[in-house]
Parts: C-alpha cells; sequence; structure tokens
C-alpha cells in the first residue's frame, strides 16, 4: 500500500509540473488579438497604410470639385465660408462646419490620422467594438473574432469607401461599441460603463449621418426596452428606476455634448429638399423617395452572397457573354 501511496504522490507532481508556465488573462488575450487584427488590416489595405493612395470614387471626385472654391477663398481670406457658391448656383455650407471645441474627431483625424490613413483606424475600432459585443453575448473567443472579421470585412463598406461615402462608414464602424457599452450599462452595476456609452454614442452622432443614427437608436430602443421590461417582470424595481434615470442623464449629456452639429442641423432641416422649402406647409420629401434608397430585405444576403443584387450602377462590363458589351459602362446595380 506505501508502494502505491508514493506511486499516485509522484504521478500527481509530474501533472503539475505539465501545467502552462505562462496564463495569460483575458485583456491580454484581448489586446493581443486587436494587435494582430491591426497588422492584418495594415497587409489587406497596405496601398493605403504605406503607399499614399486614397479612394477616388464618383463622390470623392464631386466633392473636391463643389468644396474647391470654399477651400481657396479660406486659404486666401482666413474666413470660414458660410455658403457654397458652386453647388446649385450656392447652398449653405454653415451646418457641414465641425465645431472648434475638443472631441475624439480632432484626436483621430488631426492626430492618429496622421499616423495612419483614418479609416484603417475606423476599421479596428469596428472589430474591437463587435468582438467585446459578441464575447458580451457569451460567443466563444474564437467565433467573436471570426464574427468581429466578419463584421468588418463585409463588401459593402468598402464599396462606401470607393464611391467616396466616408460619413456613413463611420457611424457603421462605431455601432457594436456603442451597442456594447450600452448593454453592458444596463447589465452591469459600474457607471463606467455608462460613461463609455455617453463617449461612444457622442462621437457616433458627430459624424453627422443622421441616417444611420436612425438606426442606432432603434437598436437602443429594442434593448434598453428588453433590459427595463425584465427587470420590471424580476420585480427589480429599484434597479429599474436608478437605470433608468441615469439614461435619461446620459441622454442630457449626449445632447449637449454633439449640440453644435445637432442643432445646427436642425436650424437648417425645414428650409433643405429633405425637411421642407421654408414655405407653409412644406413637409419635405415622401416616404417612396426616402425608401427609394433603402436597403431592400432581399438585398441582405449581399453581405454574404456578393453581386446578389448585381454590382454598382455604373461598371464597365468585363464578361465575355455579350460581346458588344465588353470594355463598356453598364448598369450593373438593378
Amino acid at each position: 500500500m506505501a508502494k502505491k501511496k508514493k506511486k499516485e504522490i509522484k504521478t500527481s507532481k509530474e501533472t503539475e509540473e505539465k501545467k502552462p508556465t505562462i496564463q495569460l488573462k483575458e485583456y491580454q488575450k484581448n489586446l493581443i488579438t486587436f494587435g494582430l487584427v491591426f497588422l492584418l488590416l495594415l497587409i489587406v489595405f497596405s496601398p493605403m497604410a504605406f503607399q499614399g493612395m486614397r479612394p477616388g470614387g464618383v463622390d470623392v471626385i464631386g466633392s473636391k470639385g463643389s468644396s474647391h472654391q470654399r477651400i481657396e477663398f479660406e486659404k486666401q481670406t482666413g474666413k470660414t465660408a458660410l455658403w457654397n457658391p458652386p453647388v446649385f448656383s450656392g447652398m449653405p455650407i454653415y451646418h457641414r462646419i465641425g465645431g472648434k471645441a475638443f472631441n475624439f474627431d480632432t484626436i483621430l483625424n488631426k492626430t492618429f490620422g496622421k499616423i495612419l490613413y483614418t479609416y484603417i483606424w475606423l476599421y479596428l475600432i469596428g472589430f474591437i467594438g463587435m468582438f467585446l459585443l459578441l464575447r458580451f453575448l457569451k460567443l466563444g473567443y474564437l467565433s467573436a473574432i471570426f464574427g468581429g472579421l466578419g463584421f468588418i470585412f463585409i463588401p459593402h463598406y468598402m464599396s462606401l469607401l470607393s464611391i467616396g461615402h466616408f460619413a456613413k462608414f463611420r457611424p457603421i464602424m462605431y455601432a457594436p461599441l456603442v451597442t456594447f457599452f450600452f448593454i453592458s450599462f444596463l447589465n452591469k452595476k459600474n457607471l463606467l460603463w455608462l460613461i463609455g456609452f455617453i463617449f461612444a454614442f457622442s462621437v457616433q452622432i458627430r459624424t453627422q449621418h443622421y441616417q444611420i443614427i436612425f438606426y442606432q437608436i432603434m437598436i437602443l430602443v429594442f434593448v434598453g426596452l428588453y433590459y427595463l421590461i425584465k427587470m420590471l417582470a424580476e420585480k427589480r424595481t429599484k434597479e429599474f428606476l436608478i437605470k433608468l434615470i441615469l439614461i435619461i442623464i446620459g441622454s442630457g449629456l449626449i445632447i449637449m455634448m454633439t449640440a453644435q452639429p445637432l442643432f445646427v442641423t436642425g436650424e437648417y432641416t425645414p428650409y433643405s429638399i429633405r425637411g421642407g422649402t421654408g414655405e407653409k406647409g412644406s413637409t419635405g420629401l415622401d416616404m417612396d423617395y426616402a425608401t427609394k434608397w433603402s436597403l431592400h430585405p432581399a438585398e441582405m444576403l449581399c453581405f454574404v452572397m456578393p453581386r446578389f443584387f448585381g454590382g454598382i450602377s455604373g461598371e464597365i462590363y468585363t464578361g465575355n457573354k455579350v460581346p458588344e458589351l465588353k470594355g463598356r459602362q453598364i448598369p450593373g446595380y438593378w
């Protein structure tokens, strides 16, 4: 019996010796993952990262033409132009001018943007947000990584950059992080999650693409209602009231932090084509026009099957089935 006992002790020691000497904590694993994804982005977008190449789509070229006169005026006079003469015989531009107050946009564009192309940083932010959100929703580590990569490498985003829809791309990349902070705040007691949500949502609103902001608000409303109703159903009335009050306070702070673009845009909206013409009874564009530019439900299959709804509205035909169209521009989007 003594011999058997010694043998068991020896086996136990051998097992202890085989344990890995380095055990990474969760945040350390996350940092390594984010670093590797950053390297992947540098490889995928190497022309933008190292060769100074930039998207040159129709809207990119068009914006250079429409803003040239205004930029030259500002260079010569040192004054900020509030009116842009070349567009439709003259249009207000004051509502699109960024605020002078210090904000995260300043850090990203003027600091990080000088080190590396700004939109590579935004891709990284998009991955981090989606990864953290999926981990919070109890997905495995590898599943969250692949989910994050799947999100940022949706082909549609590259088309947005190629065409020049930068204002739409930016809030989309912030969306997972905003949602993650909001859900974390509703489920955890630490107020840092609320601060993170206020900060992230404020930055997202400051991108001024209000279509995506509207979608984000819908997500927050439905997610918020789910968790708040759950609290009431479980008779956590005190927690429900505290969270609700904090959401109201947080919303007030967000409005204050985004007042410059929000209020100025609100002032201009009644006189725009979308908000009206400024005349009595004018209500702006109808629902048909608004939904004409929205994604058809079936078109979401493009996220997993590129070109399911065709290509872009004007593309060069490179196929062989119709020889007479080869090399010509065709309406690829149907």
